[in-house]
């Protein structure tokens, strides 16, 4: 897990928080977020792989995460270089986690299930 500063944030697929030069810097920088984090200008954007891809995930708090880059992530608002249309804009009051349990992503309090969950027979 991965800790997270008190701050708000926007929660979605960081690419809509960038521009498309900015974007493709940023995962060259981070090596496409191999450690599921970025630094920049002294903050943390963190992104970690959906199970299938791109599409819509649902968070139950916060309903549908858009994807396109295959990720899903927090990125500090200060960092937002235009407005993103498809992320949540969420505060935490204190640090939190965020990383990975199984097909599920959590972000403090926020789970986005990016996999399919089995057919019960």
């Amino acid at each position: 897990m991965i800790q997270i500063p008190a701050g708000t944030y926007y929660l979605g697929d960081p690419c809509y928080a960038f521009t498309e030069w900015s974007w493709s810097a940023l995962l060259d920088q981070s090596e496409y977020f191999a450690d599921h984090v970025a630094k920049l200008d002294g903050k943390t954007v963190v992104a970690f792989p959906t199970v299938y891809g791109d599409g819509t995930f649902l968070c139950q708090s916060l309903g549908d995460i858009y994807v396109d880059s295959g990720m899903i992530g927090l990125v500090p608002v200060e960092l937002a270089e235009k407005v993103p249309v498809h992320m949540h804009r969420i505060a935490f009051i204190q640090n939190v986690s965020a990383g990975r349990d199984g097909t599920k992503l959590i972000f403090g309090d926020f789970v986005i299930d990016t996999g399919l969950e089995e057919l019960e027979d």
